[in-house]
């Protein structure tokens, strides 16, 4: 979950603050690598208000965690690293 002070903006135009993501983390070394299941967007902070858009996407592909990026920071403490 995050969620923002700032409006943001859905892919379909809408006003959101706040983002649920349902992500998995792969944690074996050399395969570090992540996969999103769901993401919704919603009109109030903290998954409040009503939701505004989601999209089911447990058929998107694995991917790679990139160093140096959220990606790696959030391996990193899902994956005990940190």
């Amino acid at each position: 979950m995050i969620s923002y002070v700032e409006q943001m903006t859905a892919p379909n135009g809408q006003a959101v603050y706040s983002v649920l993501q349902d992500i998995s983390y792969f944690c074996r070394p050399g395969f570090e690598s992540y996969k999103q299941f769901y993401i919704g967007y919603y009109s109030g902070i903290d998954g409040g208000g009503v939701p505004v858009e989601s999209e089911d996407t447990r058929n998107s592909n694995w991917e790679r965690v990139i160093p140096d990026t959220m990606s790696e920071l959030l391996f990193d403490f899902f994956c005990k690293k940190i």
